[in-house]
């Protein structure tokens, strides 16, 4: 089978009956970052037609060994012109078939595929004796999106018109996961003047919830900003899906790096060895990317709980042999990485998750993992004085209005993208983006302790 291109639409036109060939489009919130090619039909969606349709699942495969699978997605567009008003919803047609396909644009072929369902397959016979044939018919209908040929039969696919005019449907045409390869500066961590902590419970908790505030920490070349994950964000689903969502948290990252350009977005390994006062060494895995630092504890969500509340010992997923032994045992560690990236630091803000224990709108390891970080600047004599700290609303304002304003708001839905893309390329089953891609663009701070020193050096 054969796909033409479609993709999240920037302008909504016509209906199906007067709608163009498929335009090609390209959107980048910066040009310091990969621009993502897309193509779209307006006022249609990818949602299936009611039945009946054919039983028979049609799929295409990729044609070239390194070709990335595209993503469709519909783009509805709410009663405002705004941009932010737009909510894309991406979709995994993944089926049982092995057809091949080629991808058609406005600009020639793509040697991409895309799965997809008989619900999309148009009321139009066509005979042909070639693939070229088959092709030009689905090139004269304005509705056609896709062919496949089989026995020289040409079915044709389209997606599903939308009356209210006011969704495109569409697809990217090319990976989306590829950081800019510069000649810019690594970050040295010894330049740092300031250092800001956001300590968050899963991989994506500081994207959500903190963008607006980190995009101006990560803009200042001499402030290092440390991310922290306290838990795998494993939901049970074991060492696949927290690798999933480690690689995404760097790709969002590099994109914020690429875009104010002064570093280098490539990312850096390294373990952090964090002694603790029974014997133990926890082996903690960073990665650096411009002057960005992610600290995975890697600790699994239930395992995490069990540590918090002093119930068992559990052991990191990436480091099985060396259990944290409890509560006390997280605050050693999470102490030792806080002196240890703020040594020598005069300013130093640490940003974390609201804990109040009676709120039952939120997660309650974001509860846990706002309330481990507060024990542990208000336990530490010099810290508690020194250290501005914020407390942020998580999943209480995640439907709230958006409050962040350009260029911050087209950042974060591009970092969003590039996160998704990571996470389907590790599981092609999720399409991460269509889960939160409706709470994005909003930051909402619930409280601020002012430090009433002014140097923490």
């Amino acid at each position: 089978m054969t796909f033409r291109a479609v993709v999240l639409a920037l302008a909504c036109g016509g209906g199906l009956s007067q709608a163009l060939s498929p335009l090609l489009a390209s959107y980048s919130p910066d040009v310091r970052v990969p621009s993502l090619q897309y193509s779209y039909i307006p006022n249609a969606n990818w949602f299936h037609r009611p039945p009946p349709y054919p039983s028979d699942p049609v799929t295409t495969s990729i044609r070239e060994p390194d070709a990335s699978t595209s993503l469709p997605f519909t783009t509805f567009r709410r009663r405002t012109n705004a941009p932010r008003s737009r909510v894309p919803t991406a979709h995994d047609f993944s089926s049982a078939s092995n057809n091949y396909a080629i991808l058609l644009a406005p600009d020639g072929e793509f040697p991409w595929s895309q799965p997809m369902l008989p619900a999309f397959r148009l009321a139009i016979a066509v005979t042909v004796f070639d693939l070229d044939a088959c092709a030009r018919a689905c090139q004269r209908e304005l509705a056609c999106v896709a062919y496949h040929l089989s026995d020289n039969n040409c079915d044709l696919y389209g997606p599903t018109a939308n009356p209210l005019e006011n969704s495109i449907a569409g697809w990217i045409n090319q990976p989306m996961n590829k950081a800019i390869k510069s000649t810019l500066p690594s970050f040295d961590p010894r330049s740092a003047t300031r250092v800001h902590f956001y300590i968050v419970a899963h991989e994506d908790d500081n994207i959500l919830f903190m963008a607006n505030m980190y995009h101006w920490s990560i803009r200042e070349p001499e402030t290092k900003v440390v991310f922290i994950f306290a838990t795998a964000g494993d939901a049970s689903l074991g060492n696949p899906w927290r690798e999933a969502r480690e690689a995404g948290a760097i790709a969002a990252s590099q994109v914020w790096v690429e875009h104010f350009g002064q570093f280098s977005a490539e990312p850096a390994f390294d373990t952090v060895q964090v002694p603790t006062l029974n014997g133990t060494t926890h082996k903690i895995r960073t990665v650096a990317v411009g002057n960005i630092v992610h600290y995975f504890f890697s600790i699994d969500e239930i395992g995490f709980d069990a540590v918090n509340t002093d119930r068992n010992a559990v052991a990191p997923m990436d480091d099985p042999t060396v259990p944290y032994s409890g509560r006390n045992d997280l605050k050693e560690t999470l102490t030792f990485v806080l002196a240890h990236e703020s040594n020598g630091i005069e300013s130093v803000e640490v940003n974390t998750q609201m804990f109040n224990s009676t709120d039952a709108d939120d997660h309650k390891l974001h509860r846990a993992t706002g309330q481990l970080v507060y024990d542990v600047v208000n336990d530490h004599p010099e810290w508690r004085s020194c250290m501005t700290r914020r407390f942020y609303y998580d999943y209480q304002r995640w439907l709230a209005l958006v409050n962040m304003e350009s260029p911050v708001v087209e950042v974060q839905r591009y970092a969003w993208m590039r996160l998704s893309q990571a996470i389907y390329n590790h599981n092609a089953s999720v399409v991460f983006w269509s889960q939160h891609a409706m709470n994005l663009g909003r930051t909402y701070i619930d409280r601020v302790d002012y430090p009433s020193e002014r140097s923490c050096s």
